[in-house]
């Protein structure tokens, strides 16, 4: 009877600790589900910047491609090599940060191939002009390949960024949840 007397007097105690053990469990899982959600949002939002780094870069690019092409001074050909020295790599790790998901990879293989062909009519203008034929640099870059190229580059930018967008409101909200 003593012994049902003690065990009685230690329920409230025991019955306290369980519950400050699933109140602390539960603290864990929801840190836990909060840094994930965390994560996928700053996940995405890198991707985003990349996206724009990108972006930025092929417009130097042609940036510097035209003023070299216009002037025939070299100065004008630094922030296209300095573009065209970083775009790949930043290509690459954007490829590395949509792996995961599949239409992102699918626009990876339009933008890789779109942005391939913009940067070799900008190579090919800088050839013609070096190698002193102006006018047919200036014929070659006046067509509307290269334009229609780097629009196309845009649009393939523009479509990853809406998806990202997309993907940023979901988690977002879900991290605003946890």
């Amino acid at each position: 009877m003593a012994k049902a007397a003690a065990l009685r007097s230690l329920a409230p105690t025991i019955g306290g600790f369980l519950l400050l053990l699933a109140v602390a469990a539960s603290a864990v899982f929801l840190a836990s589900a909060q840094a994930n959600a965390a994560s996928w949002v700053r996940h995405t939002l890198e991707v985003e910047n990349r996206i724009d780094s990108i972006q930025i870069l092929a417009t130097e690019a042609e940036s510097g491609e035209r003023g070299y092409l216009i002037t025939g001074r070299g100065e004008y050909l630094e922030p296209h090599q300095a573009a065209m020295s970083r775009i790949w790599g930043e290509v690459e790790a954007l490829q590395e940060q949509v792996a995961d998901n599949p239409a992102q990879k699918q626009s990876m293989v339009d933008l890789r191939s779109t942005l391939a062909e913009r940067l070799a009519a900008l190579t090919q203008g800088l050839q013609l002009r070096a190698a002193g034929d102006q006018k047919g640099a200036y014929v070659y870059t006046g067509n509307d390949t290269g334009i229609r190229a780097m629009e196309q580059v845009r649009t393939d930018l523009a479509r990853m960024r809406g998806e990202e967008e997309r993907l940023l409101k979901i988690r977002s909200d879900r991290a605003a949840q946890t």
